[in-house]
């Protein structure tokens, strides 16, 4: 069953990725999963919590523990707009500073990982990962 597990291969080869960036990111005081939303907070300013857990595929207590604390280092700044039970997140200048300082380091742990695949390898890895992706969505749709 271990073998055959897609749960528990998948969780393996994410921990292992993760770790690779996480040591990458380890001196800028993030990991994968703050610098992550803090890149998708750039891009969609507007996501509320519900269009991020759903985007990054985390539950809402890790992305809210996420939140926090990339809004207690002041990288990200919350507000409710009047009339609204939604929070909204907008990332703020030191959160656009580390993003700008994070990206050659990502690119370099990106490279790596790449080269470390071979020819094909990053197109054989992502389709497969998002077939898995489909496959899961289609078992269980995200919760609303």
């Amino acid at each position: 069953m271990e073998r055959e597990c897609l749960a528990l291969q998948t969780a393996k080869t994410a921990r292992a990725i993760a770790r690779v960036y996480a040591m990458t990111m380890r001196p800028l005081g993030v990991g994968p999963t703050q610098f992550h939303l803090l890149g998708t907070l750039t891009l969609y300013p507007d996501f509320g919590m519900a269009a991020l857990s759903e985007m990054l595929v985390i539950d809402r207590s890790t992305l809210v523990r996420n939140l926090k604390l990339l809004e207690r280092d002041g990288l990200i700044e919350s507000s409710r707009p009047a009339g609204s039970r939604t929070k909204r997140f907008a990332v703020t200048d030191a959160g656009h500073a580390l993003i700008a300082t994070a990206e050659p380091l990502w690119q370099a742990a990106h490279r790596q990982l790449v080269s470390a695949l071979g020819p094909d390898g990053l197109d054989d890895a992502r389709g497969a990962l998002e077939r898995l992706r489909i496959a899961a969505r289609t078992v269980v749709p995200a919760e609303d």
